[in-house]
């Protein structure tokens, strides 16, 4: 999570900037697991995805396109 301090001076260097805070302790990620699995594996070899693996493909599809959104993606970790 990048800090206040941090974010004031990302938004003094551009004023237009939005910031988009992920916080991977607080967010609901998708469950990677059963037909998330399948479908990924079936995106890797080409396949077309059945209608339950699709669905479940839908929720990694958001958080994939939150990243691709970004035009920089700041990493903050703890000491």
């Amino acid at each position: 999570m990048l800090s206040d301090s941090g974010q004031t001076v990302f938004l003094r260097r551009d004023l237009a900037l939005s910031i988009d805070r992920l916080d991977v302790w607080k967010e609901e990620f998708p469950a990677f697991d059963g037909h998330v699995i399948e479908a990924k594996y079936a995106r890797l070899a080409g396949r077309e995805l059945d209608p339950s693996q699709a669905d479940a493909w839908n929720g990694i599809r958001g958080m994939v396109a939150r990243l691709e959104a970004a035009e920089a993606v700041v990493l903050s970790t703890p000491m």
